[in-house]
């Protein structure tokens, strides 16, 4: 008879445990700060081009999920490996920068019972050329917590309006004449004179916004000693979708200058 009280008392103290545990009070501001790491952990890990660590920051199995945004496109990733392939891709594209950092900011954080889904800022910060340069996005993430940490369960960077973007489809004006393409950091440029006295110049290759200006590495050229040379350009003035530019040279030296109208973004 002992032994039967004994161990419905055992049972009863598990159940109350058990009950104290599951109705305990979340200490939101900790978990909050916890989700806020974890996030964080993921974007430095990226910083440092550490794919252990960026997968570290995951789930890291089947049902991860990445929604990714290029251009007017939407695509899906379904998987870790396919995640991981994604992250990959991105490290061959941009190795790691010791002057790269990331941040989060005006986060929005919702805690459910081991899960939890985030909007905040992700905003990063690097030096190209001597030049400060930044771009921000908004993450949205879900998480949930493995052995009491939270990690990344469903990641989307989405694009945010930018009034400095120089994507688009621009037709340029007289005295020149030609089309130049922007978008998502690649660039296709064909131009001449308005005078079509002289064959017209096309080349093709990469930017990216630094400061006030845009650097172009050139890819494509027809042209081909002007493969891998890099020139400077940046607006200086809009008139409703019509832009004032102006070229420059690495030391940033103006070149020449010119008027296009955006006839598409």
């Amino acid at each position: 008879m002992k032994k039967s009280w004994t161990i419905i008392l055992t049972l009863f103290t598990a159940i109350s445990v058990s009950l104290v545990s599951c109705n305990q009070t979340i200490d939101t501001e900790k978990e909050k700060a916890a989700i806020i790491a974890a996030l964080q952990e993921e974007g430095d890990a990226f910083s440092a081009g550490d794919m252990n660590r960026i997968a570290g920051a995951h789930t890291a199995n089947a049902q991860d999920t990445r929604l990714g945004f290029d251009g007017n496109d939407v695509q899906l990733y379904k998987g870790w490996e396919e995640i991981k392939g994604l992250y990959e891709e991105y490290l061959k594209e941009r190795p790691a920068d010791a002057s790269t950092k990331n941040s989060k900011a005006n986060a929005i954080i919702k805690i459910n019972n081991g899960s939890a889904w985030v909007v905040c800022d992700n905003i990063w910060k690097w030096t190209a050329e001597g030049k400060d340069a930044s771009f921000s996005n908004v993450q949205v993430a879900f998480l949930e917590k493995q052995d009491g940490k939270w990690k990344i369960a469903f990641d989307a960077f989405i694009p945010r309006s930018d009034p400095k973007s120089v994507d688009g489809v621009y037709q340029y004006l007289p005295p020149s004449k030609g089309l130049g393409v922007n978008r998502n950091g690649k660039f296709v440029y064909l131009f001449g004179g308005a005078d079509a006295k002289a064959s017209m110049t096309s080349n093709g290759g990469a930017y990216e916004i630094v400061g006030d200006s845009v650097k172009n590495t050139i890819t494509y050229h027809t042209d081909p000693k002007q493969v891998g040379n890099v020139f400077w350009w940046k607006i200086k003035s809009w008139s409703g979708d019509t832009a004032t530019y102006e070229t420059m040279n690495e030391k940033g030296e103006r070149t020449g200058s010119g008027r296009a109208v955006r006839v598409s973004k």
